[in-house]
């Protein structure tokens, strides 16, 4: 292909074959005829309809999330995962509608009604769990902060959490024995809290430089020391959580008081992408482990000799693993 010199015919035959619409002089571009991309712009079919506004689910409040995946009428807009969680009773849902608060809605009869607004961050809330045993909601937010909210009668009362965060909290999740809770956050740290009588607190202790990325993910061993954790750089860990005059030794302890707090146990490098969503077997002898490529991970004998074994999906990548049995 040589460039066009002065000759019409050359510079159409070039434009034909390269496919490109140049400029011509005044002399040439009167004779030369050649598509141009506004042309093909109008050749163009028409773009389809917008699809039809999602339908209301019965029952439920305005901007709530129902267990089936529907929302009310507005939807709430989903940034991000929205965190939501049931009460220990499953009479009751709380959930943050992408934004400062946290919505508390009790199901009546045939219909929902809202009990409750827990209102303390200042940016949106990332992460929600609710206890089982000692009925405590811990929240977490971008804002860096973290509140363990307590009902005395009919007010849900806001407890400061020390969390030592210079980014944003993404995750957090209670212990088995609900005496402790881990915070993920963007700033490749995790924070183990736990509650200090003397000051009415509750402060934490963080383990540091062993992420590479934001944690995304957290979760507890049944035996209430061991925590594996998720991150964005496609790692799964585990650590040991054991704080002096918080944990004790017990059954299912074992050999994990032997760790030191903060002690890598190991380091799971299965998945090419981002990790989300971390959980352990009730039995404690499996982990299992959600990567961005729809990939989920079993992996057995963690402490020991990791067995692995995946299993790969073809749907949209997945966000987070809820339980199993193992």
């Amino acid at each position: 292909l040589r460039r066009p010199s002065e000759s019409d015919g050359a510079v159409a035959q070039w434009c034909q074959r390269s496919g490109t619409c140049l400029p011509l002089p005044a002399p040439f571009a009167r004779k030369a005829r050649f598509p141009t991309s506004i042309d093909n712009f109008l050749r163009l079919p028409p773009p389809p309809p917008p699809p039809p506004p999602p339908r209301r689910a019965a029952g439920l409040p305005s901007g709530a999330p129902s267990p089936d995946g529907r929302a009310g009428d507005p939807p709430v807009r989903r940034v991000h995962h929205l965190p939501r969680l049931e009460s220990p009773d499953h009479s009751m849902i709380a959930f943050c509608p992408n934004t400062t608060e946290v919505h508390i809605y009790k199901f009546f009869t045939d219909k929902w009604e809202k009990l409750h607004v827990l209102a303390k961050h200042d940016q949106i809330v990332s992460g929600i769990d609710w206890s089982r045993s000692s009925n405590k909601i811990v929240t977490v937010s971008h804002d860096r902060n973290s509140y363990v909210w307590t009902q005395e009668g009919q007010d849900w009362v806001p407890t400061l959490v020390i969390l030592k965060l210079n980014r944003a909290a993404l995750c957090v999740h209670w212990s088995p024995k609900e005496n402790k809770f881990a915070v993920g956050s963007g700033a490749k740290s995790v924070s183990i809290c736990y509650y200090e009588q003397e000051n009415n607190w509750w402060i934490s202790k963080v383990i540091r430089k062993k992420h590479e990325s934001s944690v995304t993910s957290v979760a507890w061993h049944p035996n209430n020391i061991h925590l594996a954790t998720t991150s964005t750089d496609g790692k799964c860990r585990v650590f040991s959580t054991i704080i002096k005059g918080v944990d004790t030794r017990g059954p299912q302890a074992g050999a994990s008081v032997d760790w030191k707090f903060g002690e890598q146990i190991a380091q799971l490098d299965l998945s090419p992408t981002w990790a989300f969503g971390v959980r352990w077997s009730p039995s404690g002898k499996t982990l299992a482990y959600a990567g961005h490529s729809s990939m989920i991970y079993f992996v057995d004998d963690v402490e020991g000799s990791p067995a692995a074994q995946n299993l790969a999906l073809r749907d949209l990548p997945l966000r987070d693993v809820d339980s199993f049995c193992f």
